[in-house]
């Protein structure tokens, strides 16, 4: 009885399913601070974020796949879940740390009295999460399979920036940067613990490309009188 208890218990935890307002939760945090509000210090560096969707709420998930079969020797389950969170939102966490670099970096410096206006045309913002696998019963044990990981979806980072002198354009390019994102599975931690660390991810490769951008813009301006 203890054995049967045991594998009734182990597969309910496994396949107890995420619903799409709990996962949600999971990934708010990273953004409810984020406002269109991101202080600019220096006024000769505009942003346009209109190219980006906006969506109802910060985060939007919505249910792909959930299945869940338990028969009497095999339970097997799928649970599929897509994200996405605001673009806007994404575009104000870039836009905050493109301003943190360019001032580290001494873009302004560097632009003298000329004017940048960067455009955000597309930015990361959607991944799936995925958990499925199934338990096979013996008579006298038991196996369970399971796999449960966050994918980002197939989305780029491009922008177009303008640099104007006195009203003429100097520059006008755009920046493409692939998507620093990967595929990550959950090994030990619990679902929500497991969520916050891939935000992490999703946050410091945010970072990453607005100090990528921040140095390609910077090693233009050599090439300008």
């Amino acid at each position: 009885m203890k054995r049967v208890n045991l594998i009734l218990i182990t597969t309910f935890l496994l396949t107890s399913c995420v619903s799409t307002n709990k996962f949600s939760r999971f990934v708010k945090p990273k953004f409810e601070n984020l406002t269109s509000e991101t202080k600019v210090e220096n006024s000769n560096i505009t942003f346009d974020l209109s190219k980006l969707e906006t969506i109802e709420d910060i985060v939007k998930s919505e249910k792909l796949k959930s299945q869940f079969i338990p028969a009497i020797l095999f339970w097997q389950w799928e649970n599929n879940i897509a994200c996405q969170v605001s673009p806007q939102s994404v575009g104000e966490m870039f836009k905050s740390n493109f301003i943190h670099f360019s001032e580290l970096l001494e873009l302004s410096d560097k632009l003298g009295n000329k004017r940048l206006q960067i455009k955000i045309e597309e930015i990361p913002s959607s991944f799936v999460y995925a958990n499925k696998g199934h338990t096979i019963i013996f008579i006298i044990a038991y196996t369970v399979s399971q796999l449960e990981a966050i994918y980002p979806e197939n989305q780029d980072f491009t922008i177009k920036y303008e640099l104007r002198e006195n009203g003429q354009v100097k520059i006008s390019e755009e920046i493409h940067i692939t998507n620093r994102d990967i595929p990550v599975r959950n090994i030990w931690s619990s679902t929500g613990k497991f969520t916050r660390n891939y935000m992490e991810q999703f946050e410091n490769n945010i970072k990453e490309t607005a100090k990528e951008t921040v140095d390609k813009i910077m090693a233009r301006l050599t090439f300008i009188d």
